[in-house]
């Protein structure tokens, strides 16, 4: 496994349609990224314990390599 992410990235693949990839590369991801930020984050609820608790978030990234998305760092100290 390389990456695995859920929330904002997650959206963000989900909405990229394969006509704006094929239109505009991988800026099509940046528009996209532009209209799902703009929109609120889903709501995450968890039960544990006869409890509830429900908290907005954003993303959340697991991986193993070093970057993320292309050139960016994210896991690991990169080298400047």
């Amino acid at each position: 496994m390389q990456l695995a992410g859920v929330g904002l990235d997650a959206e963000v693949v989900r909405h990229t349609t394969p006509d704006s990839k094929k239109a505009l590369g991988p800026m099509s991801y940046l528009l996209t990224l532009a209209q799902v930020a703009g929109a609120a984050a889903a709501e995450d609820s968890h039960r544990a314990g006869g409890w509830r608790s429900a908290r907005r978030q954003l993303s959340c990234w697991l991986g193993n390599g070093r970057l993320y998305g292309g050139p960016f760092c994210a896991f690991q100290e990169c080298a400047a």
